[in-house]
């Protein structure tokens, strides 16, 4: 089916630029080193030197640290925006690249330090992510690198890494591991994002969404007994320096109280659009291109796709997704407080606000706000693609009469026990951040090479796996009650590392 790279952003609203290829990545990327820490080791000075050389080598520019200033406007002297900030050892209060920026989102710190003796492979991913936050905010960082002289390992806010031997292909796992993490940025969304939609009744109140408002609510004890949802992690919880620290961990958080994990989605019935054959769809291609494969007309956004060597125009349907909202315990939701309803319609992402809630305390959305939205909108477009050459198909049909669960935990999973009708995609991507525009690209673009598979092979699409690399998975299910009941009874799914 091939959508166009312009036609996903549009489609989504995404405005960045943000590459998909790692070597791009690298070659965009602008770094400066801080001068090693007094207490630095001679095995993280060898290898902060041999990652300099290994990033210049894949195209990096090297800024002088020196040389990486600028004037800021009621600020003072700050690393330009736009640098990469890399530290070596364990640097002194009021020295951490963090005094040396302007923000903490447009000049990511990646800090090399010594190995923690706890840091051992046997560890749950519980234990290594509450390493991995421990050392965040401590030395507040976007990216930590733990190295010892036989192998290293690194923390993101996405997750954490396999151990690298430090005998192995050093500039490969650097392009293909650690480039993404540095490249991409933790974007949560902000309410100014939304247009904001005021109703008179509380979700669980509104006839229509009573079923999918129980699903959510009522899927929690079977999904607390599957083991794979985290607790909260609270700011407040951990160690800081000083409070300007603490500070600064909340504002590049967008002032969230703590750090969460996962989330519980209900996606709602959508009327599936009928495709229309290029040929008798003149009146919507003399409308605006918006790319290649991509059409306005009259403020509505449509898709040329190819359906089984046949050319159609398909009108891109508006979405809605009941979702857990950010900071909420997934297993035990406030139907009053932790629901939020987004939506999606040509690129512009919505939010209905019920009775009662504060949005700027209440309201946080979901870090993978766009990850969510772009599964919703692609199982739309794609069922409808599946309709069309199987009008009786059973995906097309379960999504406009009862919607569809989407389901995200920081874990891994058994290929070998996936359900026949169930397709896995995401292995080979980049390990990007949740938050990121390649993310949501990666859902959308994994999601058609699903249904694409699924026709190679003849076998009916019912949903699919998405593995983000070194982060997590997200599956769609029919009910968020049903796929509870399969996580906390098979072993399909094994708990977080």
């Amino acid at each position: 089916m091939n959508v166009s790279l312009e036609a996903v952003k549009t489609i989504l609203g995404i405005k960045s630029r943000g590459c998909l290829n790692t070597r791009d990545m690298a070659r965009r990327l602008k770094i400066t080193f801080l001068p090693p820490a007094p207490n630095a080791s001679a095995v993280l000075l060898a290898f902060a030197r041999a990652l300099q050389k290994t990033l210049k080598g894949l195209g990096a520019q090297i800024i002088p640290f020196e040389q990486s200033f600028t004037m800021i406007k009621d600020v003072g002297k700050k690393i330009r925006p736009g640098i990469v900030v890399f530290a070596t050892g364990d640097c002194e209060t009021g020295k951490l690249p963090i005094d040396y920026t302007f923000s903490f989102t447009n000049n990511p710190i990646v800090t090399i330090l010594d190995r923690p003796q706890e840091l051992q492979p046997h560890l749950s991913g519980r234990e290594f992510m509450q390493i991995g936050l421990r050392l965040f905010t401590w030395h507040m960082s976007n990216v930590i690198i733990c190295v010892d002289a036989r192998e290293w390992m690194m923390f993101s806010f996405n997750g954490f890494s396999s151990f690298y031997p430090a005998s192995g292909p050093f500039s490969e796992y650097i392009l293909s591991d650690f480039v993404p993490k540095i490249a991409t940025r933790v974007f949560p969304p902000q309410l100014q994002d939304f247009k904001l939609i005021k109703t008179h009744l509380n979700f669980m109140d509104t006839q229509t969404l009573q079923p999918f408002m129980k699903d959510i609510v009522e899927s929690g004890p079977a999904f607390a007994a599957s083991n794979l949802f985290w607790p909260m992690n609270r700011l407040d919880s951990f160690s800081y320096r000083n409070d300007f620290y603490k500070w600064a961990a909340s504002l590049h958080l967008d002032e969230r109280s703590g750090m969460s994990y996962g989330f519980i989605c209900r996606q709602l019935p959508v009327k599936l659009p009928v495709p229309v054959a290029y040929q008798d769809a003149k009146t919507i291609t003399n409308g605006k291109k918006i790319a290649r494969d991509l059409f306005l007309k009259d403020q509505q956004l449509y898709l040329a796709l190819d359906i089984q060597r046949k050319k159609f125009i398909l009108e891109i349907p508006q979405v809605w997704v009941l979702m857990s909202r950010s900071g909420s315990e997934k297993t035990r939701l406030d139907p009053y407080r932790d629901i939020l309803k987004v939506g999606l319609a040509n690129g512009q992402m919505y939010m209905e606000i019920p009775p009662g809630i504060d949005i700027t305390e209440d309201y946080k959305p979901s870090f993978d706000t766009r990850v969510i939205l772009s599964h919703c909108v692609a199982n739309a477009i794609y069922a409808a693609a599946i309709k069309a050459t199987n009008p009786g198909a059973h995906f097309p049909r379960i999504l406009e009469e009862r919607g569809a669960a989407l389901v995200h935990w920081h874990g891994q999973i058994l290929p070998e026990l996936i359900p026949l009708g169930w397709f896995t995609y995401g292995t080979e991507n980049p390990p990007v951040l949740c938050s990121s525009s390649q993310a949501a690209i990666f859902a959308f673009k994994g999601k058609e090479t699903a249904v694409e598979e699924s026709i190679y092979l003849g076998i009916e699409f019912l949903g699919d796996i998405h593995v983000e690399p070194q982060h997590g998975i997200n599956i769609s299910w029919e009910t968020l009650v049903g796929l509870g009941k399969y996580l906390s009874s098979h072993s399909l799914f094994t708990p977080p590392r």
